[in-house]
């Protein structure tokens, strides 16, 4: 579509528009929306977007929310890799992306956002991703991982899954009422990688950028937990939080660190008048968790507690 000078144009509707499969590589490809000119955004039909000139609106062939879903759950069981071609969010309400039991995902967000756009913890009791038990999902190639907002793991829920992001992805901007960013369900494993951060993700109970169960695993390997937070004065663990266990069969969660890893300006926010300033919360150890570190560990002033 080429249009000329306008203020407000409504974009196209899409049940007009059919993807022509390539090759195998296209699996799941559908109309994702629209995109202006050259511009990084990608609007959905029906929007009104203001032009100023002579402008291109061009079709944009990816994954939409549901089709990814659909081609995950045509390979349960099996392996999976894809590679975004722009950002990635639901239309309307998206439910949370599911790694069936058994299943080997590998998603390479080539620098793009995987965002759910959920505005409310009512219905979502998992955040933007949720990995079941035997399965394994990988985040690679930078971009984000936002907009979650649940009870368990507004970022990504790992239910006796595991986790592996690497090579610059940031878990940023998810809620959730315990593990803001990461949730480790016992179990469960979580690593990450050099250059992947956590941050900005808040917790309104517990663990603001992870939490982490009796009977699993968080390893940091030269990543970065920093400026998350617990928005409650009786919360814990604003960067990480640790479980102990109560039961004899699992073991108390435990943390590894290698590499260079800042664990870093995590905050229990007090919003209370009392108080001159949120505190410093780190990590939060509960009683019998342990920390192994193998490496350089940044926990600056006031790091880490216990209970």
């Amino acid at each position: 579509y080429d249009i000329m000078v306008g203020s407000n144009i409504k974009l196209p509707e899409n049940e007009y528009f059919t993807y022509v499969k390539k090759s195998d590589d296209d699996e799941g490809i559908g109309f994702a929306g629209w995109r202006v000119n050259d511009g990084e955004r990608v609007y959905q039909p029906g929007e009104t977007v203001a032009v100023d000139g002579d402008s291109q609106i061009k079709p944009v062939w990816d994954f939409t929310w549901r089709s990814l879903q659909s081609v995950i759950n045509k390979h349960k069981g099996g392996s999976f890799e894809v590679t975004l071609k722009s950002d990635l969010a639901p239309v309307d309400y998206g439910t949370s992306l599911i790694i069936p039991a058994d299943t080997s995902v590998t998603i390479n967000l080539n620098g793009h956002t995987i965002d759910r756009k959920a505005t409310s913890v009512r219905g979502n009791p998992t955040g933007v991703f949720t990995v079941f038990g035997g399965a394994t999902l990988t985040l690679t190639g930078g971009g984000k991982v936002t907009g979650g907002n649940a009870r368990l793991g507004g970022g990504i829920y790992i239910a006796r899954g595991t986790l592996v992001v690497e090579d610059g992805v940031v878990i940023t901007g998810n809620t959730a009422k315990n593990g803001g960013g990461i949730y480790v369900d016992r179990e469960g494993a979580a690593t990450l990688k050099p250059g992947v951060e956590v941050s900005g993700n808040t917790a309104s109970e517990v663990g603001g950028g992870a939490y982490v169960c009796m009977g699993a695993s968080l390893a940091l390997d030269g990543a970065a937990i920093t400026s998350n937070a617990v928005s409650t004065t009786t919360g814990k663990g604003g960067g990480v939080f640790l479980q102990g266990s109560t039961s004899s069969s699992l073991a108390p969660a435990e943390l590894y660190i290698s590499g260079a890893t800042r664990v870093t300006d995590n905050l229990l926010r007090t919003y209370d008048a009392r108080y001159e300033k949120d505190k410093t919360d780190n990590v939060y150890l509960s009683s019998s968790t342990c920390i192994t570190v193998d490496g350089d560990l940044d926990l600056s002033e006031n790091g880490a507690r216990m209970g």
